[in-house]
């Protein structure tokens, strides 16, 4: 079995001065990518007001999921990442999140969800 990856502390910028608490595996997000999607690492920010914590809270916060596809030998992957409401401009611009890192490979395309899942429970 392989080894689980050692999750941190992030900061997503929710804007109005509030941050959302997240834990993600740094190895996944390179520095780029986390500027990028509006998240920080280390301390809480200065002058910032926690809203919540984890990946439902962000989304009820108004963080916007973005689907990206990366390439992993000659197959395609793809993976849902969260990405802060204010940082949402820049992010798919074709040099935002296009380009930059994930998991160790690059990005290809980035774009919002094509459906909408609702989990009720």
């Amino acid at each position: 079995m392989a080894a689980a990856k050692k999750k941190e502390l992030f900061w997503m910028d929710m804007g109005d001065d509030n941050v959302v608490e997240m834990r993600l595996s740094p190895s996944n997000y390179d520095a780029g990518l986390r500027n990028e999607l509006g998240i920080t690492q280390g301390a809480k920010p200065e002058g910032k007001n926690l809203i919540g914590t984890g990946r439902e809270a962000a989304i009820l916060a108004g963080a916007i999921p973005l689907t990206i596809t990366y390439k992993v030998g000659q197959n395609s992957r793809s993976a849902n990442i969260l990405c802060s409401p204010v940082k949402i401009g820049t992010a798919l611009r074709n040099n935002g999140i296009k380009g930059k890192t994930y998991k160790g490979k690059e990005i290809d395309k980035c774009y919002p969800p094509r459906k909408r899942k609702i989990v009720v429970g």
